[in-house]
């Protein structure tokens, strides 16, 4: 009787006994898997300085500033700078579109509650959250009230009275905001 190769009679002892699927002396190649997505170029989108005018940011009051997408990005963080004054407690983040009328609408995406550090930049991760080209507004909320930078160029800060928590689905309807410093906010985003 002739003798088959081993790896042979592992193939009909397969074949055999379950649902063939085939069988070969060389092992297939493995697929190759994509390599864990790095940024090679981040940017940011708000204002990365550390702003010159001190001011309150209140607790029970839910705050948006708006940010311009030229391109699709992905946000990878969001940071904002207090000084030196702050006062300890946590802050949340979230990112909402925009309404159509300066105003945010949906929320997109919120950051879980973490501490406050004065004088220093307070950063959370984002779970890579792909953004289309638009408006969006980063939108924050403190326990207590605090002080942080703002940067002399104004704009609009929509804010409404909101007690601290869990981000709203929809932003709630802001009266007028009137001219303002903006504050030391961004987000780091990614092609």
């Amino acid at each position: 009787m002739k003798k088959l190769p081993l790896f042979l009679i592992g193939c009909f002892i397969l074949a055999v006994g379950f649902n063939f699927v085939g069988c070969s002396s060389t092992p297939a190649p493995a697929t190759p898997s994509a390599p864990a997505g790095l940024c090679a170029n981040p940017s940011s989108q708000g204002f990365t300085s550390i702003g010159t005018i001190n001011g309150p940011l209140g607790a029970g009051t839910m705050y948006a500033q708006s940010v311009t997408l030229a391109s699709a990005e992905t946000a990878t963080s969001i940071s904002i700078h207090f000084n030196t004054v702050a006062t300890v407690g946590q802050i949340r983040f979230a990112i909402y579109t925009d309404n159509g009328s300066s105003n945010p609408k949906n929320l997109v995406v919120e950051t879980n509650p973490q501490n406050v550090a004065p004088s220093s930049w307070n950063s959370a991760s984002l779970p890579n959250v792909y953004l289309p080209a638009g408006i969006y507004y980063m939108a924050l909320q403190v326990t207590n009230n605090t002080n942080v930078d703002y940067n002399p160029a104004g704009g609009s800060l929509p804010r409404v009275t909101y007690a601290y928590g869990v981000f709203p689905d929809t932003f709630p309807a802001p009266p007028p905001s009137p001219p303002t410093s903006l504050l030391s906010l961004y987000l780091i985003t990614c092609p």
